[in-house]
């Protein structure tokens, strides 16, 4: 009797901890597909570029593992969507880096017929990059509606395991980033960043921007 009570209410505990309601949005956010822009994508990446003042922010789309959350966002609803304690890296990229970077992510999706061996990544809001098939290359690659600068930089977020493995993944030179002097870890988790922001703003409203397309 005195293990069930401790079961029952370590359960109460739990269920209260992660029932807690972090925001409510103003439509379910979705992630049907890791192989393109989704509103649960835009909306993670658009809180961290606020949150830490960035100019982009990439976030692997498998590092989404639902397909919904919301419209009322719980702690548990967040965490079962994103649920590695990941850390989030900034650094300043260049626009020709960007582009570059873009264009591989969009080429190695491509080539992967099979699905789930390339990366894809969700992109912060204010940049477009579209990719024609046919030609193999961007037509498109804008910052505001304006063409992005191959010499401007930027403040970019990239989470962890991406900045690891940035060379395979988006075809950048850790060595000549890192030799900028502008790589500095911004948050050790960002899922908790992200229930930070949510706690204080509510009516987030999840939507598609066309921010990576296909053509």
């Amino acid at each position: 009797e005195v293990l069930e009570s401790l079961i029952l209410n370590y359960k109460q505990i739990t269920d209260a901890k992660y029932g807690a309601i972090l925001t409510t949005l103003t439509a379910k956010a979705t992630h049907p597909n890791r192989y393109q822009e989704t509103t649960v994508g835009n909306l993670f990446c658009d809180i961290m570029k606020e949150h830490y003042g960035l100019d982009l922010v990439l976030i692997g789309s498998g590092s989404l593992r639902k397909e919904l959350l919301g419209p009322v966002v719980t702690k548990g609803g967040l965490l079962d969507m994103y649920s590695y304690d990941e850390k989030m890296i900034s650094m300043k990229l260049t626009g020709k880096e960007i582009k570059n970077a873009m264009l591989h992510m969009f080429r190695e999706a491509a080539a992967d017929a099979d699905g789930g061996h390339s990366e894809y990544y969700q992109i912060s809001e204010g940049f477009h990059f579209t990719y024609d098939k046919e030609k193999n290359e961007l037509i498109e690659a804008t910052l505001y509606g304006q063409e992005i600068e191959d010499d401007a930089l930027f403040r970019t977020g990239i989470e962890g395991f991406h900045t690891d493995n940035m060379e395979k993944f988006l075809a950048l030179d850790p060595d000549l980033v890192q030799s900028r002097g502008e790589w500095k870890i911004i948050t050790n988790n960002i899922r908790t960043s992200v229930e930070e922001y949510m706690k204080v703003h509510t009516h987030l409203c999840p939507a598609l921007f066309g921010r990576t397309r296909k053509v």
